[in-house]
């Protein structure tokens, strides 16, 4: 999908969840607009924008396969796990003794010690074959 397409389909999203948010600037000639009036509906076309992303980011996601963390399955020993849409998978499991996830026997945590929290989970991908091995 090119760059102006997905711009367009976001907007058109945009102006679906929040229709108010952009009649503002449909609707008031350019030298009718205030500034205060101007600056809200602005932010307000903003939210909608990031929103309408969040929703194409959450898709795309459910269409690779992944799924919310919520319906994982707890007699799964490791999952391909996923903080976010733009995140980097990695694999984990559920922490045996505290509700949370860990990864090689340790908690996944960031280089400032923040727990990553898994919001999306999909099976591991099987094994390559001895043939794909070489």
């Amino acid at each position: 999908m090119t760059s102006d397409l997905a711009d367009r389909l976001v907007e058109q999203i945009a102006r679906i969840i929040d229709p108010e948010a952009w009649a503002y600037f449909d609707g008031t000639p350019a030298g009718q607009r205030n500034t205060t009036d101007l600056l809200r509906y602005e932010a307000w076309q903003h939210s909608s924008l990031r929103k309408a992303r969040k929703i194409l980011s959450l898709d795309a996601l459910r269409s690779e396969g992944w799924r919310p963390i919520e319906s994982a399955p707890d007699d799964e020993p490791w999952l391909l796990l996923l903080t976010g849409p733009n995140a980097v998978p990695f694999v984990g499991c559920r922490n045996t003794d505290e509700p949370g996830w860990t990864t090689f026997n340790r908690y996944y945590e960031t280089d400032t010690g923040q727990e990553y929290v898994p919001k999306f989970w999909r099976p591991l991908p099987p094994p390559p074959s001895s043939q794909e091995r070489g």
